[in-house]
């Protein structure tokens, strides 16, 4: 158990969003006829990088209110960026 602890606080941030895109990537390949599917799996995809990046500037004591907002305003400009072009 020990073990497994120190795994996941050695676990960096970055490698977590780099092996999970091609997750994401495959899953809007795979559902490419349904739009409202696909716009789903992108919300969670724009979460995770959300919640990557404000961890990884917890981490690293960075984290102050104007970082905040502006991952916000960037994870909503690419939903309705991508929702405009998916439906």
């Amino acid at each position: 158990m020990k073990d497994l602890t120190l795994l996941i606080q050695r676990l960096d941030l970055i490698w977590m969003f780099v092996f999970s895109t091609p997750f994401f990537l495959i899953a809007l390949f795979w559902f490419r006829f349904a739009s409202g599917i696909q716009f789903i799996i992108f919300f969670f995809a724009t979460c995770f990088y959300l919640g990557i990046a404000l961890t990884h500037h917890f981490r690293q004591k960075t984290l102050i209110l104007e970082i905040v907002i502006e991952y916000i305003l960037i994870a909503v400009l690419a939903l309705i960026v991508v929702q405009s072009l998916i439906l």
